[in-house]
């Protein structure tokens, strides 16, 4: 399928695919939340980290839309994920 020529190499690919796998369904099987609803974002959360893919999140300008009693000014922040898995300000 991958083209990957002899048999020890196919078998290291392999492996490494198995290995992989355990480890992400590991990491998804750990979530816990509230509701199904957090579980399955939190879990979107983990698979989007290990696939190295950026993470979304919403502005305080989105949300504000969708209050529309909110009195603060348009103010739009950029939401930075450190290493250790904490979010903070671009600021900060």
């Amino acid at each position: 399928m991958y083209g990957i020529r002899g048999e020890f190499r196919r078998f290291c690919f392999d492996r490494a695919v198995i290995t992989f796998g355990k480890a992400l369904e590991a990491a998804l099987d750990a979530v816990e939340a509230k509701n199904d609803k957090q579980r399955e974002t939190k879990r979107q959360r983990v698979l989007d980290r290990w696939l190295d893919r950026p993470l979304r999140y919403r502005t305080p300008q989105a949300t504000k839309a969708a209050s529309p009693k909110s009195t603060e000014p348009d103010v739009e922040q950029e939401y930075v994920m450190r290493g250790d898995g904490s979010e903070v300000g671009a600021g900060g």
